[in-house]
């Protein structure tokens, strides 16, 4: 067996906090973290939407979750350290 560093060129996403800062929720109490994503087809919509929601996560944990949900490497560069509640809606067509 042997090992080699080979660098290629590829999609990557990056979390990144925006240009007004973070507004992130303290976590709201519980012990469980997790992170679930749903599938919403409201009927007065005619667009699906996902929600991605998260409880006590941490940045590293949501960067991880997505690079497997998108089949994409995703990098937390936040530099964001604590838990937090929070979700994502994504409307598509």
């Amino acid at each position: 067996m042997k090992v080699r560093r080979e660098t290629r060129e590829g999609n990557v996403y990056a979390l990144v906090v925006a240009k007004n800062g973070p507004k992130l929720k303290e976590p709201a109490g519980g012990d469980q973290s997790f992170i679930r994503l749903a599938r919403y087809d409201p009927p007065e919509r005619p667009t699906l939407t996902y929600v991605l929601y998260c409880q006590k996560t941490s940045m590293p944990h949501l960067a991880e979750q997505l690079a497997g949900e998108l089949s994409t490497p995703v990098v937390d560069r936040t530099e964001i350290k604590r838990d937090f509640d929070f979700r994502f809606v994504c409307q598509g067509r």
